[in-house]
């Protein structure tokens, strides 16, 4: 409900009318494992065959179908083996070598204890959306949210925009 915030960043797109709603910045969803994990695997991890191998991701109640369908829409086989309700039990979880795990690669990138596959060259785009209510978007304290996580996107840089997506 637009009523119960002043601002929010989501991972989907919200729907909305009575919210205000511009793309905040643009990531990838990439696959990660640890060095230990990688090292055990005696053949090639790629596209093709990384369904079998044990994934990490979330719950499937925890998400929006559009979010959940990611991992599905590159590995449509996907059987995760180790699912959780935050990307931090993820990050833990691949870091730990327990299996592949699907994360930004913003995050991915800058854990030591994680290397992006090599192998595999198939990414998702994502984006991070922010939405204020439109009876609150004249507010200074509003406005001065957004302009700082402008800002902030702005400095720490995104990837390329995903293939048909506009702001509104």
């Amino acid at each position: 409900s637009a009523r119960e915030f002043d601002l929010a960043i989501t991972i989907e797109r919200p729907k909305a009318r009575a919210v205000l709603t511009s793309r905040l910045a643009n990531y990838r969803l990439q696959f990660y494992a640890s060095p230990d994990y990688l090292a055990q695997c005696s053949d090639p991890v790629t596209i093709e065959t990384v369904g079998n191998h044990p994934l990490i991701w979330y719950v499937d109640a925890a998400l929006d179908e559009g979010t959940l369908s990611g991992l599905y829409d590159l590995v449509p086989d996907a059987r995760p083996a180790i699912q959780t309700n935050n990307i931090v039990g993820q990050i833990h979880a691949a870091e730990a070598g327990l299996g592949i795990a699907f994360l930004p690669s913003y995050i991915g990138d800058q854990r030591t204890e994680l290397r992006r596959i090599a192998t595999i060259d198939e990414h998702l785009p994502r984006s991070y959306w922010l939405s204020v209510p439109r009876d609150l978007s004249r507010l200074g304290r509003v406005r001065a949210m957004v302009t700082a996580l402008q800002q902030l996107a702005d400095r720490v840089g995104s990837v390329p925009s995903p293939a048909g997506a506009t702001d509104h």
